[in-house]
C-alpha cells in the first residue's frame, strides 16, 4: 500500500497532461477510485487521505460528486491521535472548495469557499459557546 499512493499520486498528475485521458479518466474511473479508496479499512488512513488527496488535486471536477462523502471522512480523520494524519485530513478538507464544475468567472468556486469560511466560523462560535457556558461576564 505504501507504494500504491505514490503511483498513484504520479499516474494521475501524467494523465491529467493528456486531454483525451484525462477526460476518460475524469469521467469513468476517478468517481469510482474515490469510492473505493473510502472503503478501505480504519488502519489505512494515511493512504485513503494521500489518494484523495492526489485525486482532489489533479481532478478536482471528476470529484465533485463525491464532496459530502468526502469532507465526512475528512473531518473523521481530524479527530485521531496522529498529528500527520491529522494536518493531512485539514489539507484535505481544504479542497473541497476547489470540486466539481465551476461556473463562469469561477462564480461557483467563490460561493464553495463563502459556505466553508461560514461554516467553519459557525462551528467555532459554537464550540467557543460551549467553552465559555456557564461563564459569567
Amino acid at each position: 500500500m505504501e507504494l500504491a499512493v505514490p503511483v498513484l499520486r504520479d499516474l494521475l498528475r501524467y494523465s491529467a497532461q493528456l486531454p483525451e485521458v484525462a477526460r476518460d479518466i475524469g469521467t469513468n474511473h476517478i468517481p469510482g477510485l474515490l469510492t473505493s479508496l473510502l472503503a478501505l479499512k480504519p488502519e489505512c488512513q494515511l493512504p485513503v487521505l494521500e489518494g484523495c488527496q492526489a485525486c482532489m488535486s489533479f481532478y478536482p471536477r471528476a470529484c465533485g460528486s463525491l464532496r459530502g462523502k468526502l469532507a465526512t471522512y475528512f473531518l473523521s480523520c481530524m479527530d485521531v491521535e496522529t498529528p500527520h494524519l491529522q494536518q493531512l485530513a485539514c489539507e484535505c478538507y481544504a479542497l473541497l472548495p476547489s470540486l466539481g464544475a465551476g461556473f463562469a468567472q469561477g462564480l461557483k468556486y467563490r460561493e464553495s469557499w463563502e459556505q466553508q469560511a461560514h461554516s467553519l466560523v459557525a462551528t467555532l462560535h459554537r464550540l467557543l459557546g460551549r467553552l465559555y457556558e456557564g461563564a459569567e461576564t
